[in-house]
């Protein structure tokens, strides 16, 4: 496994593979790895012959400056586990080198991103709903990294998680509309045996706390049992399991709802068919512990 602290060394050893005709396949993350990572390097393994890793906590994408600064830096364990997993490349940058100092007048973070970049990615579809609307700006910052990324990798696929299911929206829309040529594909949520949606957040959870935030898995279950059971659908009939739920979330002891949604998964538009469930999936986002945890289930 080479791991690559710089622009030049990674571009020039992708260079050298695509030379030799190996297709590539790259997994973004912000490190603080866990199964669920590593669930989409075999799938990149799958699919391609030479595999690359990317690790960096990118703080264009946090609205939150307490949050980026609380995220895990693991990096020994993720290098370790990366190894373990017969990863090939890992880019594991510092922020001068994705966000270098002539672009940056200030660490502060505005909103969620830079004031004095250059260039900035607006993103203007998919993001009035959900973890769009709770975290102004925040798809932009993940826009502006993606598109650095993959104008960095310049990999043939790419693969991001289920679990944040808005963000893959976001980044097939980029890729389609500003011409990226790599493939996205996605993957399935891997969860505890509880239920609880594998997150690099959960690191920053009690055991204790764990526990209670397999009731997300629980009551998006149930929620999801209920809407396909019910004879009749109704706005109101929705509505009423939602607020159901949500109250009994807030009794168990999880401090805040930003959203507890059914959408339609292929455009997040709110449940507005009393007679369908096809194409539609549950969404939260709730805090526990003052830790944002997100997940989604499809009916």
């Amino acid at each position: 496994m080479f791991t690559a602290k710089t622009i030049p060394e990674i571009k020039q050893k992708l260079a050298e593979e695509k030379k030799l005709g190996k297709k590539i396949a790259f997994v973004p993350t912000m490190g603080a790895l866990h199964r669920g990572h590593l669930s989409l390097v075999e799938k990149a393994r799958e699919v391609a012959d030479i595999v690359v890793v990317s690790l960096f906590v990118n703080k264009a994408q946090f609205n939150d400056l307490g949050d980026y600064q609380k995220y895990p830096r693991l990096l020994e364990s993720d290098l370790a586990q990366l190894q373990s997993a017969n990863v090939d490349y890992v880019f594991a940058p510092d922020e001068a080198e994705i966000y270098p100092q002539s672009d940056v007048a200030s660490n502060d973070i505005s909103g969620n991103s830079y004031d004095n970049f250059a260039f900035k990615i607006i993103v203007t579809k998919f993001v009035d709903c959900l973890c769009g609307a709770a975290r102004p700006g925040h798809f932009d910052g993940v826009a502006l990294i993606v598109a650095k990324l993959f104008n960095i990798i310049n990999s043939d696929v790419a693969i991001f998680g289920e679990k944040d299911f808005q963000q893959v929206l976001v980044i097939k829309k980029l890729v389609r509309d500003l011409n990226f040529d790599v493939e996205i594909l996605t993957h399935k949520i891997i969860r505890e045996k509880n239920g609880l949606a594998l997150s690099s957040r959960n690191q920053r959870l009690s055991e204790g706390l764990q526990d209670k935030a397999s009731n997300i898995f629980r009551i998006l279950s149930e929620i999801k049992s209920e809407v396909k059971n019910s004879d009749n659908q109704g706005q109101e009939k929705i509505k009423n399991i939602l607020q159901k739920k949500s109250a009994e979330l807030l009794a168990l002891g999880f401090e805040k709802i930003d959203y507890l949604e059914i959408r339609d998964e292929e455009n997040l538009q709110l449940l507005c068919n009393e007679n369908s469930t096809k194409n539609l999936r549950i969404f939260i986002a709730v805090y526990l512990g003052g830790v944002r945890l997100i997940d989604n289930l499809k009916i």
